[in-house]
Order: C-alpha cells, then sequence, then structure tokens
C-alpha cells in the first residue's frame, strides 16, 4: 500500500522535481513522523554503540536508504509511476532468495506459493496473459 501511495504522491507533487530533492523531502517527512513514534515507543536511543554499529547504521542510513531512494525517484522519473510500482513487488520473493542463499535459510512451500502468487499477479498486470487468452478464445471461435 505504501509503495502504491508513494508512486501517486510522487507523480502528483514531485514532478519535474531532481531526484535528490525527492529522496530528501521523503527521508526528511518520514523522519519526522518516526522519530517520535520511535521515542514514544522504545524511549530515547543511549548512543553508546560500538564502532561496528554505527557503520552499519551509516551504511543502511547512506546506502539502503538514501541512494536507495535516489535510485528510487530517478527511475520513477524515467518508467512512470506504474513501472516503478511493478518493480517494488519483487522485492519480497528478492529478500526471500537472498536469506535462502546467503544465509542457508529454507524454503517452504509457502515461499514458493508466494512466488506463483507474485508471478501471476505481474502477468495480469502486465496484460499479455490476457489479451493471448482472449485472441486464442477468438481464433476458436472463428
Amino acid at each position: 500500500v505504501s509503495y502504491g501511495f508513494a508512486g501517486i504522491i510522487a507523480r502528483r507533487y514531485l514532478s519535474g522535481q531532481p531526484p535528490e530533492v525527492a529522496a530528501a523531502g521523503m527521508l526528511t517527512a518520514s523522519a519526522l513522523v518516526m522519530i517520535p513514534v520511535a521515542v514514544t515507543l522504545e524511549g530515547a536511543p543511549t548512543f553508546d554503540y560500538l564502532p561496528q554499529t554505527w557503520a552499519a547504521l551509516l551504511y543502511l542510513g547512506l546506502v539502503g536508504s538514501a541512494l536507495a531512494f535516489l535510485c528510487y525517484y530517478r527511475a520513477l522519473r524515467l518508467a512512470g509511476a506504474g513501472n516503478v510500482s511493478l518493480v517494488t513487488l519483487m522485492i519480497a520473493p528478492v529478500s526471500v532468495v537472498l536469506g535462502a542463499l546467503i544465509f542457508d535459510e529454507s524454503l517452504t512451500l509457502s515461499d514458493y506459493a508466494g512466488f506463483l502468487l507474485l508471478a501471476l499477479g505481474l502477468l495480469v498486470i502486465d496484460g499479455r496473459l490476457l489479451s493471448a487468452s482472449a485472441w486464442g478464445l477468438r481464433q476458436k471461435s472463428a
């Protein structure tokens, strides 16, 4: 749902903006919303982290968030909201497969069922599957 709204809102209000501006605005707005929620639910952070923790936080902040959103808004400008939202459907299966490959996690039947549902959904959204079946029905009736 969030990705769907993000594409629509970005197309409506951020069209023509450089990706840097869009990404900075989104990250700032989300921080303004989430920091009070996090402090309320978890309490104030202590900041006495190990250097490895600071390195991980910097990586997640700069590469995992800032760079990712720069790429997202650039792709949004080039490919449009519809195409970008289709790509976001691939996040879950890629994450599950990477977990299996890197961390030796096992894939369950429900994982494969999820992959199948996403693939069918992408085929339906693409439209070629339904138009091909409709074309085949027209050929048989002719």
